[in-house]
């Protein structure tokens, strides 16, 4: 590492490379712990700013593997193509040396809109999280159809950092076989009338008919970068999981907490929604009809919830009080809500309810009412997912 430890040697070899020698290192900042760093310039015509990512060294496994940066920027490149004001400009990659590393359009002064929301409060950024559903349906629906998608797995080839195979099942988490057995292990029983919609919920995702769309990989609040006094110029970012998925499964953010959250009991929930679907509906009519849609709404946050679950063994060995435990009963809680409200896939809610339940009875420590919870309560120690 260089300049103080914040970027690899081979990364400023990059840039150098890129821009040219004439060009002047002036400054470098990192934000937090991510392998992304701000890296200020001077002459030569190059920008003044540009925001670098790179490979890490870690064993933690993630951005380690060359494969995620080659899907960045193909993907970058990919969905530029079709709305370039929905992603950062991608300046140039270097994916296959050792120092691997792409270069981004520098979006300040934009920030993550979980930051934003964080600092702000709810009541503070309705306008920021609208822009979010507004930019989530466009990019389903400007990107959407089997073409689209074999244009980028085409551009991808075999150095797509998501198995094909399994790209549109992400959501579900672990296999059914597995879950179910987590879900017997803390005293529930799976009837049939569950196992019959994993199944049908499987196939849903599966096959996502006319709503296979682009995803970034991960839908959620800390991958859209917004000026709040400039909703309208939102991007999307981090694509080095992007696949092609079911469409109707991203807003499941808007109602299931992910890690940052114990509960997003969005006030505006509804409003998003319409957001979302309006400007989904612009590119895939079938949207519209209120059957499909909402028993893909409703799919999608039930198979949220119960991949929020997938490591359930690793939460029953944490103190009493750890608030992973708390935030794992209130996601069932949160999915089980929406899927309720629609009036779809009733068994497999009831299962959600079920699981819930018991780990209220098993952990003593978790005693707090979803419907408390006020919009968007951080999470303590999140990253530990």
């Amino acid at each position: 590492m260089t300049a103080g430890g914040l970027v690899p040697p081979g990364v400023l070899e990059f840039v150098r490379r890129e821009f040219g020698p004439e060009v002047e290192i002036t400054g470098i900042a990192k934000p937090g712990s991510w392998a992304v760093a701000r890296i200020c310039l001077a002459g030569g015509g190059a920008p003044p700013t540009v925001i670098a990512k790179w490979l890490r060294t870690g064993s933690d496994g993630w951005r380690t593997d060359p494969r995620q940066l080659h899907t960045e920027a193909v993907a970058l490149r990919f969905t530029a193509e079709l709305a370039p004001d929905l992603v950062p400009e991608l300046l140039a990659a270097d994916v296959d040396s050792s120092s691997g590393a792409v270069l981004l359009e520098d979006l300040a002064p934009r920030e993550p809109l979980d930051a934003l929301i964080r600092r702000e409060g709810s009541e503070q950024t309705d306008g920021a999280r609208l822009a979010f559903a507004r930019a989530m349906g466009r990019l389903a629906a400007t990107t959407a159809g089997p073409d689209h998608d074999h244009e980028l797995q085409r551009r991808l080839g075999s150095r797509a950092a998501v198995d094909p195979a399994v790209r549109r099942l992400g959501i579900l988490g672990p296999p059914w076989e597995r879950m179910r057995t987590i879900i017997e292990e803390f005293g529930v029983g799976v009837p049939a009338a569950a196992e019959c919609e994993a199944i049908a919920l499987r196939a849903l995702f599966a096959e996502p008919g006319p709503f296979l769309a682009l995803s970034n990989g991960d839908m959620a609040t800390n991958n859209f970068m917004i000026n709040i006094t400039e909703p309208a110029n939102g991007r999307m970012i981090d694509f080095e999981s992007a696949h092609y998925d079911h469409a109707l499964s991203h807003p499941a953010n808007f109602f299931v907490p992910g890690p940052p959250w114990m509960a997003i009991n969005d006030p505006i929930a509804d409003r998003l929604e319409d957001q979302f679907r309006t400007a989904l509906t612009a590119g895939i009519p079938q949207a519209a009809d209120d059957q499909r849609y909402h028993l893909g709404i409703a799919a999608g946050c039930v198979a949220m919830g119960f991949q929020r679950c997938g490591n359930l063994p690793v939460m029953d060995i944490r103190p009493p009080g750890d608030p992973s435990r708390t935030q794992r009963v209130l996601t069932l809680e949160s999915a089980a809500r929406a899927a309720e409200a629609r009036g779809r896939w009733t068994a497999l809610t009831d299962l959600l309810r079920a699981l819930a339940t018991a780990l209220r009875r098993r952990w003593p420590d978790v005693d707090v009412d979803l419907g408390s919870v006020r919009p968007y309560t951080p999470r303590l120690g999140w990253a530990d997912c």
